[in-house]
Order: C-alpha cells, then sequence, then structure tokens
C-alpha cells in the first residue's frame, strides 16, 4: 500500500556473529507514529523472535533484559554486555493523525484494500490497537464471498483483549448460513523453556449468535436461531531453525431458541507443524479433529470435503465442490478426522514476500455415519500449486486437487491467514 515501509531487524550474538540479517517486519503508515512495542535483550546464543502482536506489527520477545516503551522512532537498541546486540531500523513517522478519521475511512476501504491498523493507546502506557480486515475468497467449484471484520480494544489491564465479530454469506448452496460471532481473547502466558523455544498461550472465551435460514416453504422461511457460547486454548511455539508449532482446542454449546432447536455441543481440535528440512524446503504438517452431540441438527454434522469456509467442516483440498451443478456437501458424520500434509520449495524471496511451489496430501475419515451409502473408509485427495506468503502471516495461490477416492479434480485459486 503506497505510504506503508519496512523495517529492518538485524540480530548479533555474544561473539559479534550474525544470528539473523534482515529480516522485515511490516510498519503500516498509520502505526508508525505512537506505536509501542516491548524490546527484550536475548541470553548469548539464543535467537530472538519476531512474534506478531496483531496484522501488520510485531514483537520482539525473550527472556533477558527488559528494555520496554522503544517507539519506531528510536535509535538502535543495544542490550548490556555479554548478550545478544539488538540493532533495529525503522522508518520516521510521516506526522500526526486522527485515529477515529483513518478508522472511519478505512472502514469502507478494508472491503476492497483488505486491512488496516489504526493504533489507540491505553491508559497503561502499553498500546493496543484497532484492526480492520476484509477477505475474500473465490473457487472455480463453488463461488464464495466471506468478510471478516476483526477489531482489537484496547482495555485497562496489561493484556489486551480481542474481539472479533465475523459475518458469512455462502453462495450457491440450497441452504445459506449466516454465523454472527462475538470472541475475545486474552493472552495470559508466555514462557522460554529450557530449549529455544518461545510459547504462547490464549485463553478463548466468547459469546456467538447463530441463525441458519432453511427452505423456503408456504409458511415463509424456516429459520433456527442458537446462542454459542465458546471456551479454549490456543497455543503459539516457535523453535530453533524458524520451526512452528500451533494448537487449538476449543469447546462449544449451543443452546437453541424455540421449542424446534434442541441444543448441542461442538468439540473441535487443531495440531500444525511448520519445519524447515533444508535451505529453501520446509514441510507442513496439520492435524484437524472434530466431533459433535448426537442432538446436533443434520446441517451441523461434521463434513469431509466441503471447504466453503464452515467451521464444521473438514477441507480436503483436492475435494470437488461442484457435483453436476449442484454444491456437493460431501459426507456427513458425528466425529470425523483430518491429515494435512505439504512440502514447500521457495523459488523465489524479496523483503517479506516469497514464491512457492508444493505439493499437498490429505486424508480425512468420518465415524457414526449419517450417509450410510457413502464411501465409508478414508477420502484421499492430493495435488500441486503455486503460493505466495506475505506479511502478516497472509498467503495467496492456485492449485490444482485430485481425488483418489471418487477420480475428480478440482482447480482452485485461494486467500489464506495463519495464526
Amino acid at each position: 500500500m503506497k505510504g506503508d515501509r519496512f523495517g529492518a531487524l538485524r540480530i548479533w550474538n555474544s561473539e559479534g556473529r550474525p544470528i539473523l540479517d534482515e529480516v522485515a517486519f511490516y510498519v503500516p503508515e498509520r502505526i508508525q507514529r505512537g506505536f509501542i512495542a516491548d524490546v527484550i535483550g536475548a541470553k548469548p546464543g539464543h535467537l530472538l523472535e519476531c512474534d506478531r502482536l496483531q496484522k501488520g506489527t510485531r514483537v520482539l520477545r525473550d527472556l533477558g533484559v527488559p528494555l520496554t516503551a522503544v517507539p519506531l522512532t528510536a535509535p538502535p537498541v543495544q542490550g548490556s554486555e555479554g548478550r545478544c546486540r539488538l540493532e533495529v531500523t525503522v522508518p520516521e513517522s510521516p506526522g500526526p493523525f486522527s485515529s477515529w478519521f483513518h478508522f472511519g475511512l478505512w472502514g469502507a476501504a478494508s472491503l476492497v484494500s483488505g486491512s488496516t491498523t489504526v493504533p489507540i493507546k491505553n491508559l497503561d502506557g502499553r498500546g493496543s490497537s484497532l484492526t480492520l480486515r476484509g477477505r475474500w475468497v473465490h473457487d472455480r467449484r463453488l463461488a464464495e464471498a466471506r468478510y471478516s471484520f476483526l477489531t482489537t480494544v484496547p482495555v485497562l489491564i496489561r493484556n489486551t483483549a480481542r474481539a472479533a465479530y465475523e459475518e458469512r454469506a455462502l453462495a450457491a448452496s440450497l441452504n445459506p448460513v449466516f454465523t454472527n460471532t462475538l470472541r475475545v481473547q486474552r493472552s495470559r502466558f508466555s514462557w522460554e523453556s529450557a530449549v529455544p523455544l518461545t510459547t504462547t498461550t490464549d485463553l478463548v472465551l466468547g459469546v456467538g449468535r447463530l441463525e441458519r435460514w432453511g427452505s423456503v416453504g408456504r409458511a415463509g422461511i424456516d429459520s433456527s436461531v442458537f446462542m454459542q457460547p465458546t471456551l479454549g486454548l490456543r497455543l503459539s511455539a516457535r523453535g530453533a531453525h524458524s520451526s512452528k508449532l500451533t494448537g487449538e482446542a476449543l469447546f462449544t454449546y449451543s443452546a437453541g431458541i424455540g421449542d424446534s432447536t434442541p441444543a448441542f455441543s461442538r468439540t473441535a481440535v487443531h495440531a500444525g507443524i511448520e519445519v524447515p528440512i533444508a535451505s529453501r524446503l520446509n514441510m507442513q504438517l496439520d492435524l484437524f479433529a472434530q466431533g459433535v452431540s448426537k442432538d446436533a441438527p443434520p446441517e451441523e454434522l461434521v463434513m469431509a470435503g466441503v471447504g466453503r469456509g464452515d467451521e464444521n467442516a473438514l477441507h480436503l483440498r483436492g475435494h470437488p465442490l461442484f457435483k453436476d451443478g449442484v454444491a456437493g456437501y460431501g459426507p456427513t458424520g458425528l466425529r470425523g478426522v483430518l491429515f494435512q500434509s505439504s512440502v514447500g520449495y521457495r523459488m523465489m524471496k524479496k523483503g517479506s514476500v516469497a514464491l512457492w511451489t508444493e505439493v499437498f496430501m490429505d486424508e480425512a475419515r468420518l465415524w457414526d455415519r449419517l450417509d450410510a451409502d457413502a464411501h465409508g473408509g478414508w477420502i484421499v485427495d492430493g495435488g500441486a500449486g503455486l503460493r505466495i506468503s506475505m506479511p502478516g502471516g497472509l498467503s495467496a495461490g492456485i492449485r490444482r486437487g485430485y481425488g483418489f477416492t471418487d477420480h475428480t479434480d478440482v482447480w482452485s485459486v485461494y486467500l489464506a491467514e495463519r495464526l
């Protein structure tokens, strides 16, 4: 975006040998003034990590001597003698601005351009931010338009809270689903283990409202409404050599509103690891597992092969989304598991943007099936594609997948974001 800049980071160990050089972190124009980061020195031989505080901003964390309240316009910061020397290069401030002006401006612009971050300073002086984010996803087999609104609100405690309001609309479906969710996430724990591993754990507390519109009959539209409190944990860890481990466990209880909407519960677990296996080669493994109670309505069952953004979908990247002109929902069941694996090769890199070619394979299986006529074993897909990784965990690409179970193929274009 015009006016946005990149800062650079260089890290040396206690012997003066470079550890990490020219790692760019994204500095949006509208947060270059007033942003406050926590810069903490590292122990000798330890690698400092750039952890994403919000989309577009980074915070450096490690155990050592704290150097707090360092603005972006500060000169290079050096740790005490015998510790790693840290140099931060940042652009100069573009001048004062009005947060609420940019909030209103980007409330409309985010629908087109994608995202922005506007700073709002907390009373405790640590700094918080207000984020708008737009997202658009398109697939050849099933057109999908989805807009996500994420806002981070300031609070009067040392940890900031996150509130996410999400709205989804599904196209080309006989039963559109509209979901409105408010989720509050508070980061509580961060520690460093004996090995070079920095871990952050988030406690997720949320409440949401889901409204489902069913078929249109003579009496009008058949709809149901659920209130959905959510409880869960998220884990993110980074180790040596840029390896990354993520995990998530969420429990949702949906209380139906009305006589015809019974209450049900859902449990979802995700674990993933990303490991570099060569200078330009990395491997990524993910495990997804879901389960719902027996009282769940048919639309809320675990589905395999959908890939339309639903929370109850196990997305196989090579599964067809359209069959004979009809949206393919795939088999359903009360419990399901999905394994995803991919190997990527970095073809080129410029700053924080890299072009990857990758191959992938997915395997999914459902239990307690309600559609007994469907395939009852493992569903296996595979394929290859090109991916562009961008700052803030964003990635976009094109891929071709093939379903080894039903012998069909899929071309898809996607935009995704990883923790």
